[in-house]
């Protein structure tokens, strides 16, 4: 048996059924909801990484059902990817749990760590309320990628574990440029003092002068006037250093100050991953291009052209591999198509002539040098927008190389509110304009369940225009556009769970007078049903002006 069989053998074997006798007394929006977060998931061969593990309660309409003691959560790593060579204690979030509360053990022979409740009086498992682990994984000394499973309490108090099972991956990667120096956050609030050392010992006592005669008694006189300060005798030797005292306890977190100003931009370091999308038999690839291709993510080891990127082409080296399909859950019923929304008024027509026929796709001309900018002309009024001519094949990148920016661990959401995609932004300047390419890498737990893309910025744009092409088939996609904040359309159903899928984006960004974070936003079609971002998601952007 392969290592995905095992893996996958290991995921089923953790899908847990409600007891058949009698009947589930917490109805089911009412339930806990454990949700398991791995990171980083992105591992050196042959070297130890600590990834933290949290477990958290994803049900926001759970806010009465208890933990009782026994309750246990399971957490797995495949051997043949990875060995846990020690955990940290527990660390608890939340306002009516505590560490003390849950005993965490390593179960050496089964690659393993449990959680369990052990606490006397049950306890509300509240809304965000998380429990995290730190485990230190020995990865093994191959490029591969391995699974770690997750089971929770088999208790009609819960809901099925999700997801059943992280994705992990041993690969060796590239160091990227170094990017441009981050503002400096605001020093946190100083710890407590940890006790005083021991007092070192006591110096040696120098040695006394000898006593001097006594004289006769003399005749009391008057008071002298103050004499003048007499020479400082020399210091006596210090005393031995006195050993350490014990490490203070950790100081709480300080809150969050304001964003400091933009720092200078660091040096650049060397080349990192350049993501060139699908693999094209005519395009030249040098080191360190990122390219798709049957499914896979795959990364050039030298300079090519026309050798396609399989496991015996030396030119290429596989970077990620394609996920085998999870199981399929039951279709949902197809919602009904909504009526087609009114147009919007056209705007009156400015100095700019009616539109010309279209004329045939002229054929690809060669690159020209770059000239020098001209003086910003005013701006006329729109003109009426004519026909849409067929799409040109693809100019020439040019005016400067594209900061890439990389989501290192996944991101979860269950709402359908747009939230930050941490991790996928950058300053914006002010009056400054912005090209923006967007890679997404992301799953979702159920087939019923498409996922929302959207961007986010400074206050008071002058304009945001942009789309995303996301996959809901291996041959099908679904097209949203948008010209504001958080303005994204839900992409639908897709034909897989836990499957790894990739969409693709691109914005020109107008910022106003403010500058501040732009940033990628996302969220699930549906709440309280779970959509995922996948390490390895990017977002590249160039500054135009």
């Amino acid at each position: 048996m392969n290592r995905w069989s095992s893996v996958i053998a290991l995921a089923l074997s953790s899908v847990v059924l409600a007891p058949v006798s009698g009947f589930a007394t917490t109805p089911p929006e009412s339930r806990i909801a454990p949700v398991l977060s791995a990171s980083p998931t992105i591992l050196a061969p042959g070297l130890t990484t600590g990834v933290l593990a949290c477990v958290s309660n994803e049900n926001a309409g759970s806010t009465t059902v208890t933990m009782q003691s026994g309750d246990k959560f399971k957490i797995t790593v495949d051997a043949a990817g990875a060995s846990i060579t020690a955990i940290d204690p527990l660390t608890v979030t939340s306002p009516t749990l505590t560490a003390a509360d849950f005993t965490v053990a390593r179960k050496v022979a089964m690659n393993r760590v449990m959680i369990t409740y052990t606490a006397a009086s049950p306890k509300v498992f509240a809304y965000s309320d998380t429990l995290c682990v730190r485990i230190s994984l020995l990865a093994v000394n191959t490029v591969s990628t391995f699974g770690i499973t997750f089971d929770g309490p088999n208790d009609e108090r819960y809901e099925p574990a999700l997801p059943t099972f992280v994705l992990a991956s041993i690969v060796n990667l590239p160091a990227g440029p170094a990017g441009p120096a981050g503002p400096a956050g605001p020093t946190g609030t100083a710890g407590a003092t940890g006790p005083a050392g021991a007092a070192g010992p006591q110096g040696t006592q120098g040695v006394a002068g000898p006593q001097g005669p006594e004289g006769p008694a003399g005749a009391a006189g008057a008071t002298g006037a103050q004499g003048p300060a007499g020479p400082e005798g020399p210091q006596g030797a210090a005393g031995a250093t006195g050993p350490q005292g014990v490490q203070g306890l950790q100081g709480d977190q300080g809150p969050a100050g304001p964003t400091g100003p933009q720092g200078n931009a660091g040096a650049a370091g060397p080349a990192g991953v350049a993501f060139q999308g699908e693999w094209l038999p005519a395009t030249a690839y040098v080191a360190n291009d990122l390219v798709t291709h049957n499914g896979q993510a795959w990364l050039a080891t030298t300079e090519s052209q026309s050798v396609e990127p399989t496991p015996v082409a030396t030119e290429w080296a596989l970077f990620a591999a394609k996920g085998d399909p999870g199981p399929g859950g039951s279709d949902g019923a197809a919602g009904a198509t909504g009526p087609q929304g009114p147009a919007g008024p056209q705007g009156s027509s400015g100095a700019t002539g009616p539109q010309g026929v279209q004329g045939p796709q002229g054929p690809q001309g060669p690159q020209g040098a770059q000239g020098p900018q001209g003086p910003q002309g005013t701006s006329g009024a729109t003109g009426s927008e004519g026909p849409a001519g067929p799409q040109g094949p693809a100019g020439p990148t040019g005016g400067g190389d594209l900061t890439t920016v990389v989501l290192g661990s996944d991101l979860i959401s269950t709402t359908k509110t747009f939230g930050d995609a941490t991790g996928l932004s950058f300053y914006a300047e002010a009056n400054k304009t912005y090209y923006i390419e967007f890679a997404v890498v992301f799953q979702t737990a159920s087939t019923g369940t498409g996922i929302k893309l959207g961007v986010n910025g400074p206050a008071l744009p002058v304009s945001v225009a942009g789309g995303f092409i996301i996959p809901t088939t291996m041959s099908g996609n679904f097209v949203t556009n948008f010209r504001a904040y958080d303005a994204g359309s839900a992409s639908g159903n897709v034909d897989t769970i836990n499957a790894d899928m990739l969409a693709l984006g691109r914005c020109i960004f107008r910022n106003g007078p403010n500058a501040g974070a732009f940033t990628l936003r996302f969220a699930s079609e549906e709440n309280l049903r779970l959509v995922r971002l996948r390490p390895g998601s990017v977002v590249r952007y160039r500054e135009l002006d």
